[in-house]
C-alpha cells in the first residue's frame, strides 16, 4: 500500500482542542488531523497522532488527567499504562 503525506512547513498537527505540535518540514503523517484538517464527521484531533521520518516514529497519545500538572511531574511519578511497557526508546516528563 503506498503512502505519501508528507509535512509541510508551517504544518501543525492537532492532539486536543488545545494542544498542537509542528512535526519538521518532511515528516510523514502517519495518524492524526492537522490543524487545518476538516472530517465529515466534525472531529478536530484523534486519540493517537503519529509521525515518521527515517524509520523514528514520533508518537503522541492522550487520555484524561484528574491530577494536577505539579503531581505528573513529580519525581518518581509513573504511568502505569501499557504504553510504558512497550519495547523501544520512550521519552519521559520526569523533571
Amino acid at each position: 500500500m503506498a503512502w505519501d503525506d508528507t509535512i509541510r512547513a508551517g504544518e501543525r498537527i492537532q492532539v486536543t482542542d488545545t494542544v498542537t505540535f509542528a512535526p519538521a518540514e518532511g515528516w510523514g503523517l502517519v495518524r492524526g488531523f492537522r490543524t487545518m484538517d476538516v472530517t465529515a464527521g466534525g472531529e478536530r484531533s484523534l486519540h493517537e497522532s503519529a509521525v515518521i521520518n527515517d524509520g523514528v516514529t514520533f508518537f503522541v497519545q492522550t487520555r484524561d488527567w484528574t491530577g494536577t500538572p505539579r503531581a505528573a511531574a513529580r519525581p518518581g511519578h509513573q504511568d502505569h499504562d501499557d504504553a510504558e511497557r512497550r519495547e523501544g526508546f520512550h521519552v519521559s516528563t520526569r523533571p
